[in-house]
């Protein structure tokens, strides 16, 4: 039986490696416009995958790996860490899916809806 995390904090690996992401990138004085440049993406979508609001695709990965000078390895083994250190301190980490609030999952539901409609 796993042991519920003490604080009752969770959070989702997108905000996990966004974070992870951000902090690299203030460590080398970089302004999100900068990174987004050498990854190929507008500072809007970096801000949202620093934010956790979007998740990396490995390509994006692995250009955020070569932005920094490091391995894919050395990125995910940075991202091992971070987790055993969040969890270290009580914090629950799901997918991103079970972190939802009931308004933004019944926001997406009707996004969907929408789309589906749009379809037809």
């Amino acid at each position: 039986m796993k042991s519920q995390p003490v604080s009752g904090r969770i959070t989702h690996i997108d905000a996990v490696m966004g974070q992870i992401v951000m902090s690299l990138r203030k460590e080398r004085a970089m302004d999100q416009k900068q990174l987004a440049e050498k990854i190929g993406l507008q500072p809007s979508g970096l801000s949202r995958l620093e934010r956790g609001e979007s998740s990396f695709s490995l390509v994006q990965l692995c250009a955020v790996a070569q932005a920094f000078d490091f391995s894919v390895t050395e990125l995910t083994d940075r991202f091992d860490r971070a987790i055993t250190q969040i969890r270290s301190e009580g914090v629950e980490i799901k997918p991103k899916k079970d972190t939802m609030s009931d308004g933004a999952k019944l926001a997406l539901i009707g996004g969907a809806a929408l789309a589906l409609l749009a379809l037809r």
